[in-house]
């Protein structure tokens, strides 16, 4: 996908200007002028598109948990993301069995991340299961 369309993707998306603001550093009069019907794309700075480009493929890695970058494997940006939000959001936990389980997702999380053989098992596992997946939405009728 060319960078102009992931930029048009991420603009079309339902994500506040003040977000993307956030996530990115291009300002939110930025965004809203580009927003708008008839916005001229090549007047746009390079820089600006690489980042808004950059943002648009984080929001869609979102569904992955792990990144294989040829033999280095590692955590999706929105996978750590949410590991880090669990670790440190206690105002929605009301028990302290969750509060605990919390600290323990925490923990595994930073264990995997240092054992590359721990990962490497949990990375075979995510593949696998996704497989059975496929396998299991397969139509009979294709078979």
């Amino acid at each position: 996908m060319e960078i102009h369309e992931k930029v048009k993707g991420l603009l079309s998306m339902d994500i506040t200007a003040y977000e993307i603001e956030k996530q990115t550093g291009i300002s939110r009069p930025t965004i809203m002028n580009m927003r708008k019907v008839g916005y001229n794309f090549l007047n746009m700075s390079y820089g600006t598109a690489v980042n808004l480009a950059k943002y648009y493929d984080t929001l869609n890695e979102g569904g992955l948990i792990f990144i294989d970058q040829g033999g280095f494997i590692s955590f999706s940006l929105a996978f750590d993301n949410y590991v880090k939000s669990i670790k440190s959001d206690n105002s929605n936990v009301k028990t302290k069995e969750l509060r605990a389980l919390q600290s323990v997702i925490g923990k595994l999380g930073d264990i995997a991340l240092k054992d590359i053989d721990l990962l490497q098992q949990l990375y075979e596992v995510y593949k696998q299961s996704l497989a059975k997946e496929k396998e299991e939405r397969v139509d009979p009728i294709d078979k």
